[in-house]
């Protein structure tokens, strides 16, 4: 096992789905501490968050300053939808 994130607190939104789970994997991998966030009734997530609403974030970073310290890096999930 790798420790090039060890102690990390990692954020990672978009966890549920497949990327995410991919990216949690990773740093996990890489000895860091992956907190899964992603909309409520997600499976398999720590925290509940809906990106665009500024109060969840404040929550969320909140309970992971609460459990684990303050996060060292964030890695956000994007979905892009083209507009015709």
């Amino acid at each position: 096992m790798s420790s090039r994130l060890r102690s990390h607190v990692v954020l990672v939104t978009g966890a549920a789905g497949t990327l995410g789970r991919a990216i949690t994997e990773a740093i996990e991998a890489d000895g860091g501490i992956a907190v899964r966030s992603d909309l409520a009734g997600s499976p398999g997530i720590d925290i509940a968050l809906d990106v665009t609403r500024e109060d969840d974030w404040e929550a969320a970073i909140g309970e992971i300053e609460r459990r684990h310290g303050t996060p060292r890096r964030v890695g956000q999930q994007r979905r892009y939808h083209r507009a015709w």
